[in-house]
Order: structure tokens, then sequence, then C-alpha cells
């Protein structure tokens, strides 16, 4: 019958037969900037985030609250906005269980990473007591518990 060599068929030119993508990944460089800077003595807001090509943020990586327990700190709620360029929050479960509980609920959805960034620093500053006394309440901490050491509410 005839020849399957495919030598006489016409193969398709692929860069005039495929659609522009309508919306192109962002091009993020390598930069990541980090800063942090001290609430108090022993808790302190730690952040960082990646730039894009045009040193614009193109992510959170990362904004949290750490605190400090028998001169070690511990991360109790962070944001990031990995997750499809969402920002969500992430409280940590408590003293023994470091796991966390990632939620949007409360978490600005709208804005581009920038005003996410900021956003995300602002609440760790107005709210970073109740995170704190949450996560005390969780661990079940109190001066009678012998397992844990004592946490300095300030």
């Amino acid at each position: 019958m005839g020849e399957t060599s495919g030598s006489n068929r016409m193969r398709p030119k692929l860069g005039k037969t495929r659609k522009k993508n309508k919306y192109p990944a962002k091009k993020v460089s390598a930069t990541v900037k980090h800063d942090d800077f001290y609430i108090s003595e022993n808790n302190r807001l730690t952040y960082s985030y990646k730039l894009d090509v045009k040193n614009k943020i193109a992510e959170v990586t990362c904004v949290s609250l750490d605190i400090k327990i028998q001169d070690e700190w511990m991360t109790i709620v962070y944001y990031d906005s990995y997750h499809e360029g969402q920002l969500h929050r992430h409280p940590r479960i408590s003293y023994f269980d470091p796991s966390d509980a990632p939620t949007m609920f409360g978490v600005k959805r709208k804005g581009s990473q920038n005003k996410l960034l900021r956003w995300a620093i602002k609440d760790i500053e107005n709210n970073w007591l109740v995170y704190k006394q949450g996560f005390i309440k969780r661990s079940n901490i109190s001066n009678n518990n012998t397992d844990i050491p004592e946490i300095e509410l300030y």
C-alpha cells in the first residue's frame, strides 16, 4: 500500500500553530529579600519575599511571628502566598505539635503581592499578642505545667 515512513508528509511548523499564552508565568529572579524587627525583647516579626525581573514583589515567601522560649526562637504563625499567589495564614498548632493549620479566614485576598506583604506585616504588628495568647492557650501552658518552659507574654 503506501509508505509509512512519513518522509512525504507535511509537518506543521510549531511556531506558527501555537497560541500565545494569555497569562504567561511571572519570571522570578533569584533575588530574595529578608528582614526582621523586634516587637519586644521576646517577640519578633520576620519577613521575606521574592522579586521578579522588574524588581517588583512576585511572591510573599514568609511573614512570621517568632517568640523566644528559653533563648530559642519558635515561629507560631506565618503568612505566605505560595499557594496560587493567594495569601494564607499558617498558625502553629501548639508547643508540642509543630504542624500548622492553613487558613484564609480573615486574610486579605485581593491586591498585588506588595499590598499583600504590607497587609501581612501590619496584621502581625497589630495582632501579635492575640496570636501569642492563642498559641499559649492551645499549648495548655500554665505555671503549674512543668513540661513546658515559661513563656513571657510580652
